[in-house]
């Protein structure tokens, strides 16, 4: 089984990042052991649709810049 990057930021904190999971339910697990404190701020980017509405480029390029 495949995981998918699921992407998502907290703006008052100037947080944006990603985790790993194989399903939406395991990233929101995931967020939470990290980011627990900051849950209900939470605004995910949901780029695991195989038909995006949006481009995701800038996100994804957002999120490298932050760990490179």
């Amino acid at each position: 089984m495949n995981t998918k990057r699921y992407y998502f930021e907290i703006k008052e904190s100037n947080v944006f990042d990603f985790v790993e999971a194989y399903s939406f339910f395991d990233a929101k697990a995931r967020a939470f052991k990290q980011y627990s404190h900051f849950w209900n701020k939470i605004i995910w980017h949901d780029t695991s649709d195989p038909e995006l509405t949006q481009d995701t480029t800038e996100l994804q390029e957002k999120c490298a810049r932050l760990f490179f």
